[in-house]
């Protein structure tokens, strides 16, 4: 997970410095004008700034859940919650509900 999150970064950081060059590509020429690349590369960079925030994040709070093992910490409770609520802790459905 962790050494996929660092491909990618490295991936988006290409892009990202690809994204800063201010010149109109010469294949692009006469297809769109210098204002809309400029706001298209204007966008794509707020994009791509949005991009490196949120996958840290994800990345942050996926490794936590992994480590500290959250999700058998919710399974357990759910398994002493239901009987207080009538219902059969031995069924894996309402136990994942």
């Amino acid at each position: 997970m962790i050494l996929m999150y660092l491909f990618e970064t490295y991936l988006d950081l290409r892009q990202h410095a690809a994204l800063k060059l201010t010149t109109l590509p010469k294949i692009l020429e006469g297809v769109i004008s210098q204002e809309k690349f400029e706001k298209f590369r204007a966008y794509s960079l707020y994009k791509s700034h949005f991009h490196f925030v949120h996958e840290f994040v994800t990345i942050l709070i996926d490794s936590t859940i992994l480590f500290f093992s959250i999700l058998s910490w919710f399974w357990n409770k759910s398994g002493i919650f239901l009987p207080f609520l009538g219902l059969n802790e031995e069924n894996e459905i309402l136990h994942t509900l």
